[in-house]
């Protein structure tokens, strides 16, 4: 049968297909590579509008090359401490000045509270201005005084001064950008120093490959149980009943007191060898910028040990030793029942033997 001019093939219609497939692909390769298109009316934001500033500690003429305010007050005592702030916009801007309690976060770095929570401790002994207006590039020294209530309890105390800024999204939603200055504080007295160590946990990661030794993982949390901010060191010493003890440490974060943080401690390279003595040691040692001729060193805080056991069992070893036990008791079964296959074919060979030559004995003796 032949076709018509006006008609198409089957084979007509597949490539036409194809063709308007590859056409709308490559639109749309075309379109993802090009990205979206910008919205009628945004620009990109006008660098004189942007805001930048810093704050640092000082002295009443001018910076003074420290990163911190660290003062020892006794209680019902003042000292007077300064701030430089600096505008680097290229505009004037007006900004609130404010002081609040310090506290570390989660990663050990230190915070302000946020405004709407008000100040319970150094934070509420810190006096400043309210707002400083800055000219484009331009800085200014301002007074922090630090007044200790008679009452105050001794030991360390943080808080923060900082220079900030407001800023709106479409008026909708309003946004506080903080940049400050740590201010730690000792109020004079009988200092009690001491870290405890909690939530202590240990287990054995296993290597699969039985050839590759596993892990210990120690975890724990350090407290600051007194009132003198510490740092500290937490070590692990891993040893089987009767080997060489491996040992790691680690350092962590500047705790105020009442503050603590989760230390994790990773010994690498220990083999399965059953139970493992597990040792792990908090060694406070007191913050020397704070601490200097405060009588409050580390020798004077008893570091903290705690012993105990660790199981690792050495399952991937076990599997491999199966699997060979499995192995050799396969291959004894295998010759076995070659053996014994062998000696029933000897034994059935006999029995034809002597089958066939009784019978032969019985026919000649016929004969």
């Amino acid at each position: 049968m032949t076709a018509s001019p006006g008609s198409r093939t089957d084979a007509e219609r597949l490539r036409a297909a194809v063709a308007r497939l590859l056409a709308v692909l490559t639109l749309v390769i075309v379109t993802a590579a090009l990205g979206p298109v910008p919205a009628a009316g945004a620009s990109a934001p006008d660098p004189a509008s942007q805001v930048s500033w810093s704050v640092s500690p000082a002295s009443a003429e001018g910076p003074d090359g420290r990163r911190t305010i660290d003062v020892a007050v006794p209680p019902g005592g003042s000292v007077q401490e300064h701030v430089l702030v600096r505008n680097l916009s290229e505009h004037a801007v007006t900004f609130d000045i404010t002081a609040n309690d310090g506290y570390l976060t989660a990663s050990g770095r230190f915070d302000m509270r946020p405004r709407s929570h008000a100040p319970v401790e150094a934070g509420a002994w810190v006096d400043v201005v309210s707002t400083l207006e800055l000219g484009a590039g331009d800085s200014a020294v301002v007074p922090v005084l630090l007044q200790v209530p008679a009452d105050a309890t001794p030991g360390d105390y943080s808080a923060g001064v900082a220079a900030s800024v407001v800023t709106s999204a479409d008026g909708l939603v309003s946004t506080e950008h903080r940049v400050g200055v740590r201010v730690d504080v000792r109020v004079a007295g009988d200092l009690a120093p001491a870290l405890a160590l909690d939530d202590l946990e240990a287990h054995y990661v296993q290597s699969w490959n039985p050839f590759t030794p596993g892990a210990v993982t120690v975890s724990s949390t350090v407290a600051n149980t007194g009132n003198v901010r510490l740092r500290s060191e937490v070590s692990s010493s891993i040893a089987p009943w009767s080997g060489r003890a491996l040992s790691v440490a680690t350092q962590t974060p500047d705790l105020s007191p009442g503050a603590q943080t989760p230390v994790v401690v990773t010994t690498e390279r220990v083999w399965p060898l059953g139970p493992l003595r597990t040792t792990v040691a908090l060694h406070p040692a007191a913050d020397t910028e704070v601490a200097a001729g405060a009588g409050a060193g580390a020798d004077t805080i008893a570091p903290v040990v705690q012993t105990f056991t660790t199981w690792a069992l050495p399952v991937p070893q076990l599997l491999v030793v199966l699997g060979a036990l499995a192995m050799v008791l396969a291959l004894r079964s295998a010759v076995r029942g070659r053996r014994r296959r062998l000696a029933l074919l000897i034994a059935e060979a006999k029995q034809a033997g002597i089958a066939e030559a009784t019978g032969r004995h019985g026919a000649v003796r016929d004969a």
